[in-house]
């Protein structure tokens, strides 16, 4: 039993992550066991990020990654978090893991001194898609 949601495929609305037509690639707000979308929700909380988050996304849609100058996202470092990126829109930070030619956002947090939790709520949720 499946116990993350991947969706269905490009229509699976609201799931989808707008992107341009023709995209390499496809963004989607991971689904938690619960039924939730954290990211989209804390997004929605937070709509000060929401452009500069669009941004990064067709970005990553576009390239596979996300400019490094100024550097606007990375991959989560350590062992434990290997997989897992921060994409960084101002004062904000949204995680996500690619599988496949999806990226999946898992959650946001405002930026904030200590990001540990936040790294292990990404990783959490990571772990739940794949059912380990």
């Amino acid at each position: 039993m499946e116990t993350g949601s991947r969706g269905s495929g490009p229509g699976d609305h609201p799931h989808v992550v707008p992107v341009p037509a023709g995209a390499s690639y496809e963004v989607r707000w991971l689904t938690n066991r619960a039924g939730d979308c954290e990211a989209k929700d804390f997004c929605e909380a937070n709509r000060k990020s929401k452009p500069s988050l669009l941004s990064l996304v067709q970005q990553l849609v576009a390239n596979g990654r996300v400019s490094i100058t100024p550097e606007r996202g990375h991959p989560l470092k350590g062992e434990k978090y290997k997989g897992l990126h921060v994409l960084k829109p101002g004062g904000y930070r949204y995680f996500y893991f690619r599988e496949g030619n999806t990226f999946y956002l898992t959650n946001g947090a405002k930026k904030q001194g200590r990001q540990e939790p936040d790294y292990k709520r990404a990783k959490r949720l990571r772990d739940d898609f794949y059912g380990t």
